[in-house]
Parts: C-alpha cells; structure tokens; sequence
C-alpha cells in the first residue's frame, strides 16, 4: 500500500537549530561601524556573528577607513579576550549590548544565540 505525497506550502518544518523567521541577518557595513564610533561607543560591546567563527561578543575599538579593517577584542568563552582585524564584511548582525564586559558566551549559546536561555 502506497501513499500519496501531498504537498503544503503552508507548512512550515523548523529544525532546533533555526532561529525565529523574524530574526532576520544583515551585513554590517563601514558606515554602520563609522555611526557607532561617531556616538561615542568605542570600547563598548556588541555581540555579532564572525564569518568563519561563530557568534561572538566583540568590544568596538576603531576602524581604519583605508584598509577596511575594523578592530574588536574578541571575548572568549573563559572570559579573556583575542585583538583582531576584520573586514566589516565579515560581521553580520550587530547588538548593543553596552559598556560593561557582559557574562562570557557558553559553548551552547554561541551555537544557538536564539535559544532564550541566551538572551
């Protein structure tokens, strides 16, 4: 005995490890690093999303015009943190998170920053 295969476009199957549709991703572009810099919040943290890395809380320090880099302390999960360069490219999203180093990132919330157990 077969059965038929009916297809619902209404229907729509979310795996775990999907965000909210409503969390929609964007590019950070140089202007939008200029715009953070120009109100004064160098040296505060943002929690973003690294190409290549994962989720990440970074603290803003500057941007370099010319080269294209923008330059982060990256915070990592045992609290410490890594200097690096990166091409505004690369971030995608961008949350205020303030002046004050916030709690490091589990392992779990870098993999899943939706989960409300994260926020």
């Amino acid at each position: 005995m077969s059965f038929p295969y009916y297809y619902d476009p209404r229907v729509l199957y979310l795996s775990a490890n999907q965000p909210p549709r409503s969390a929609v991703p964007y590019q950070i572009s140089s202007l939008a690093i200029e715009n953070e810099l120009n109100l004064g919040r160098s040296g505060h943290f943002y929690r973003t999303h690294i190409n290549g890395y994962g989720t990440a809380q970074v603290q803003l320090l500057s941007y370099d015009p010319v080269n294209e880099l923008v330059h982060i302390n990256l915070q990592l999960f045992n609290g410490s943190f890594r200097k690096m360069e990166i091409h505004p490219a690369d971030l995608v999203g961008l949350t205020y998170l303030g002046p004050v180093p916030p709690k490091p990132l589990t392992p779990f919330c870098a993999v899943n920053p939706w989960h409300p157990a994260c926020q």
